[in-house]
């Protein structure tokens, strides 16, 4: 049973390393979609003025989106981790209880 614990929060711990990962790549796609809309107002035959201020507009929404989600990303991994350390007491409390003989509640998921 303490190996299905250890499995059990190693696998926590890697869905909320691909969680971070994935919020990553998305902020990461953002931005790159950012800089590529500002290299096309760049190219185009607008005034600079308008360029420069729009350009600017798309980068700070992106960055903001992209902080957003990993923000997200962040907390949901570390609730994931907080509850690991729930669920690993309430395992090991079954285990005890099931050795001592008493009727066990079993641990939720």
């Amino acid at each position: 049973m303490p190996e299905k614990v250890g499995t059990t929060i190693a696998k926590i711990e890697k869905e909320a390393e691909k969680i971070i990962e994935t919020a990553r790549s998305n902020a990461k796609a953002l931005l790159d979609s950012a800089r590529s809309k500002a290299a096309d107002i760049r190219s185009s035959d607008l005034p600079m003025d308008d360029v420069t201020k729009e350009r600017d507009k798309i980068i700070r929404t992106a960055e903001e989106e992209s902080t957003k989600i990993e923000d997200t990303a962040l907390r949901k991994a570390a609730q994931i981790k907080t509850t690991a350390g729930t669920k690993v007491d309430e395992t090991v409390r079954f285990i005890v209880d099931h050795i001592r003989g008493r009727t066990p509640e079993p641990p939720r998921t």
